[in-house]
């Protein structure tokens, strides 16, 4: 029966980034404080442009930025509204409010399944991407002079006056030129002609209403751009970068929606250096262009964009590592190339770091392989010290927080479904710990192939040659007894042979002189007593007998 005292209290985790204020979380938030005080610095530097936030996976990079921007939610409402209503106005903002863009990329299954087959242009597709969120953001009035038109649903008024503007159009067609006798039926001849200048008016506002509407509304159907692959499509062509071929429309971007923090969020899942070099490239063309220097209306020396990179702490070094293997292998194949460098060193990467970004900022991970027992333990109400032994042993295995998380969500779950009967839950937790920190090898156990499953398979086998081990064991052990046994009794019989070609007698008895060492009689002599007289005379130096005992 599991002990449900201490896990009746586990709570549910979410795994995706939080928001950490004081007031929901004091003591977590006085923990990333420091953290958020340093993007302040940062983001009011004026030579800064780009902003590294570095930690492992897990470490708590998103939830440091999204705490940041809560401290300027008020900031981010009214930039909201203000892009909301932005029909065209070049309203002017202010250069020390916050107003982020955040873009990601997910190249997780691209980078796990693909490894062996990577491709060297990567970084296109990457940078595709970021161009579709860029420019698929905002509604249409915010860009109306974009090649990029979204699909936005229309209000019923739009749809009434639309209509509306149809059918008077209809009904004044039909009445001044496809059967323009059919007014003389109201009207009289001195009449007729007041009433068709007057008809003439809706019809030429109706006109004037669907000419506009179909202006708004065709265009998305049939002149609009797309990014993408295809015969009517704007293509990102092979060996060009996404970002030089829609830079008039980037331009026009930044300028309308006057985003001045830009937040690239795992992009170095895709393990490709180049979408870096071209980010940075980027982030000076936009700081240098005129119009939005005069949009934002920012100082000569200050920067309009910043940069900000949620990376990991060894980005260059696999970048470095995999283009010295890569040259490598280039030598190898053209004798004539004389490549010698040897692999970079840390000075070499830690230059590459501090080159790259303006600012760096290292987010320590709250829970690794030495504090996650710890963590765990806190996750139970007052469990027991045996069920703290058994945190202690499986936890240093893990480092990643959202696993832990995950596998605590896993193990509520679990106990909920079976009502706590029957379970136990160190096997349980520790099955799923296996299932959420090993999903490759979990994900075999199941298809019953890897090497769990090969062991699980063997366990019988090994249980039958355990036990016969054992068996043998026992009988050399019962051997070993009895060859002990069997030399004790030698060596008594030995020694009693010597005493008695002494001129001993069975019962005659030994004595020590300070009465230390007293054998009652020779034929009742034991091995251990027998022990003992040796060791006397040995301490005591009587070499007659000791040379008598030894032959």
């Amino acid at each position: 029966m599991v002990n449900r005292k201490y896990f009746d209290a586990l709570n549910y985790h979410p795994l995706s980034p939080t928001t950490i204020t004081n007031k929901t979380d004091s003591e977590e938030f006085s923990r990333i404080e420091p953290y958020i005080n340093n993007l302040e610095e940062a983001t009011k530097n004026p030579t800064v442009k780009n902003i590294a936030v570095f930690g492992k996976f897990g470490a708590g990079k998103t939830t440091v930025i999204n705490s940041f921007l809560n401290q300027h939610k008020e900031d981010l409402h009214k930039w909201s509204t203000f892009l909301s209503h932005e029909t065209g106005s070049n309203r002017p903002v202010k250069p020390d409010k916050i107003r982020p863009l955040q873009l990601s990329t997910a190249t997780f299954t691209r980078t796990m399944m693909q490894e062996h087959n990577r491709s060297n242009d990567q970084w296109i597709e990457i940078e595709r991407n970021l161009v579709q969120q860029m420019l698929y953001g905002p509604k249409n009035k915010v860009l109306r002079n974009s090649k990029f038109r979204k699909i936005e649903q229309t209000g019923y008024l739009r749809w009434f006056i639309a209509w509306l503007s149809l059918l008077t159009f209809l009904i004044t067609w039909f009445l001044l030129i496809g059967s323009p006798r059919s007014l003389s039926i109201f009207f009289d001849k001195g009449d007729l002609i007041i009433a068709q200048k007057f008809f003439y008016m809706p019809l030429l506002i109706s006109i004037g209403i669907l000419t506009t509407q179909a202006f708004w509304y065709f265009p998305r159907y049939f002149n609009s751009a797309k990014i993408g692959i295809g015969k009517n499509e704007l293509i990102v062509t092979d060996k060009h970068s996404a970002f030089n071929q829609y830079l008039d429309e980037i331009i026009y971007f930044f300028s309308r929606t006057k985003y001045n923090i830009v937040i690239f969020e795992d992009l170095d899942r895709a393990d490709d250096l180049n979408i870096f070099e071209h980010l940075r490239e980027l982030n000076q063309i936009l700081n240098s262009n005129q119009l939005i220097r005069e949009s934002y209306k920012v100082e000569e020396n200050h920067p309009a964009i910043r940069f900000v990179y949620a990376v990991k702490e060894d980005l260059f070094d696999n970048q470095m590592l995999a283009s010295h293997r890569k040259a490598t292998e280039k030598a190898s194949l053209n004798k004539d190339d004389k490549y010698t460098n040897d692999d970079e060193s840390d000075s070499d990467i830690a230059e590459a770091t501090t080159k790259f970004f303006d600012w760096t900022l290292t987010i320590l991970p709250r829970v690794s392989s030495i504090n996650a027992p710890d963590f765990l333990m806190q996750a139970f109400s007052k469990p027991t010290d045996e069920f703290k032994n058994y945190l202690r042993a499986i936890g240093g295995f893990f480092e990643d927080v959202r696993v832990l998380e995950n596998s605590l969500n896993d193990l509520k779950l679990c106990l909920k479904l079976q009502q706590g009967n029957g379970l136990n839950v160190e096997k349980l937790f520790t099955a799923l710990l296996f299932k959420n920190g090993f999903p490759t090898e979990y994900q075999k156990y199941l298809n019953n192939i890897g090497s769990l499953s090969k062991l699980i398979r063997t366990r019988d086998f090994a249980e039958q040659h355990s036990k016969s081990l054992r068996e043998t064991l026992k009988i050399l052990q019962s051997r070993k007894e009895t060859l002990v046994k069997y030399s004790q009794r030698a060596v008594v019989d030995h020694y009693f042979y010597i005493f008695m070609t002494a001129g001993a007698k069975t019962t005659s008895r030994i004595e020590s002189q300070d009465q230390v060492i007293t054998i009652r009689s020779i034929k009742n002599m034991s091995f251990s007593s027998l022990q003992r007289l040796y060791t006397y005379l040995k301490e005591k130096n009587m070499p007659q007998f000791s040379s008598q005992v030894q032959r």
